[in-house]
């Protein structure tokens, strides 16, 4: 019982380091701000509940693929960058579509954007980075 406890203040102790990460990296890079104004009505709240799905999804997602492909096949670092690459390619498919169904319902030719700047503005690179911490947290219990 004592090495399930160990193993869950790991994987605690790893979220709450993502989770300062992310406020670090929201506070000092151009990634999107997380606004404490006092008014709990104005909050962004998708900011602070955004990584627990995505460390908690990744986290499980990498059991799975250690369970599915043979051992240890989740932790090699092949996972968290095909999570970037898929990420990024999910996150422009988004965008593309979105705004390709904006310009056909204003029934003009095609609009453009710019990915780095709707990327950084929005709450995705968060939701990446959260995911990598729920991989990380999952190779580092399975070292015992």
């Amino acid at each position: 019982m004592k090495g399930l406890t160990n193993q869950r203040l790991k994987v605690w102790f790893v979220f709450a380091v993502t989770y300062a990460a992310l406020y670090a990296l929201a506070v000092a890079t151009p990634l999107r701000d997380w606004e404490f104004n006092g008014s709990l009505f104005q909050m962004d709240w998708l900011a602070f509940f955004l990584p627990l799905p995505a460390f908690g999804l990744m986290y499980l997602l990498t059991g799975w693929l250690n369970q599915y492909f043979g051992e240890k096949t989740g932790h090699s670092y092949w996972v968290p960058l095909l999570l970037l690459v898929l990420g990024m390619l999910a996150w422009y498919v988004v965008l593309f579509w979105y705004y390709k169904n904006v310009a056909d319902l204003r029934q003009v030719k095609e609009i453009q954007f710019d990915f780095a700047a709707k990327l950084l503005d929005s709450h995705y690179p968060e939701f990446l980075v959260a995911a990598f911490g729920g991989w990380l947290a999952h190779v580092m219990v399975d070292r015992e």
